[in-house]
């Protein structure tokens, strides 16, 4: 198989009785022979703990997706490569709790789901710091173990990545966990720009305040079209309009409270509405299913 370009190994679809698993790893030894692979995907297979270091001399690898390999508990090292990799998929891997050093390597990078975000920073970890040189991004999902996620220096990192179009945070830690502190009154109002101006789509799951965060608020996105949040310990969306976002989706948020009067003075574009297991969101005409389309 040294000239196979596309080895897909992964599910096809998605249905919890469709389930891969394998007795060992060893088969991935061989994929250091196979120098012309394209795309490698492990999607949804479990008993994989960890690749082969040797995947990193496959130069032509553009795409990876292990996606839910749910016993992945680290990429090596060797990933920083893949001078060539556009696409990189590690979301819901959770037992994976860090990022390799050297990920600001992948300069062609323009999807990366499921970087990890670690409580507590190390010198010998990825951070999203790395991520700074990687101005082809275009999508970035986040996994933060930390409530405090995001710290200035975060915000200043996404600021940079000027091709970012869909944005998604996912908070994972426990209430009262360490980490670096998150933004001051003062440092917030420093910042001119919170996130990249030409975000389009803006995704937040197990937000940890009761408050809407102030770097998206204050941040007056005209490009933002659609917000997404889901779950955490939201309780107000605010007195500041998002006058720019046409689509709005709120999800099992039992502490957030707001009626529709409200929620089309917060969002007075919104032209489209889901809302699913929000029970102190109250009179939003919206069919049974949780959808209320405005035109």
């Amino acid at each position: 198989m040294r000239s196979v370009k596309v080895l897909y190994l992964g599910r096809w679809w998605k249905d919890p009785a469709y389930h891969i698993e394998v007795e060992s790893a060893a088969f991935l030894s061989g994929l250091k022979s196979m120098k012309e692979l394209r795309l490698l995907s492990l999607q949804g297979i479990s008993n994989i703990n960890k690749l082969p270091r040797s995947i990193g001399r496959l130069k032509n690898l553009i795409i990876i997706d292990v996606k839910e390999c749910h016993n992945l508990e680290a990429l090596p090292e060797d990933v920083s490569f893949l001078n060539n990799l556009t696409y990189l998929d590690v979301s819901n891997c959770h037992i994976l709790d860090r990022m390799p050093k050297g990920i600001s390597s992948l300069k062609k990078l323009q999807v990366f789901k499921g970087f990890v975000i670690t409580a507590e920073p190390s010198n010998n970890l990825g951070a999203l710091d790395d991520l700074k040189e990687l101005t082809e991004l275009r999508k970035l999902s986040i996994i933060a173990n930390s409530n405090h996620f995001p710290t200035v220096i975060d915000l200043e990192v996404l600021q940079r990545l000027g091709k970012l179009r869909i944005l998604a945070i996912a908070w994972e830690s426990k209430q009262g966990s360490h980490g670096t502190k998150g933004l001051t009154r003062t440092e917030e109002t420093r910042l001119p720009a919170l996130l990249p101006e030409n975000l389009e789509k803006l995704s937040l799951q197990g937000f940890p305040k009761p408050k809407m965060p102030s770097w998206l608020v204050e941040a007056k996105l005209k490009s933002l079209k659609k917000l997404y949040i889901k779950g955490g310990m939201l309780k107000t969306l605010g007195n500041e309009p998002l006058e720019s976002i046409e689509t709005l989706c709120l999800k099992f948020l039992s502490d957030l409270k707001t009626d529709w009067k409200e929620l089309q003075e917060r969002f007075p574009s919104m032209v489209h509405l889901k809302k699913v297991k929000c029970p102190r969101v109250t009179f939003c005409p919206c069919d049974e299913n949780g959808y209320c389309y405005l035109v």
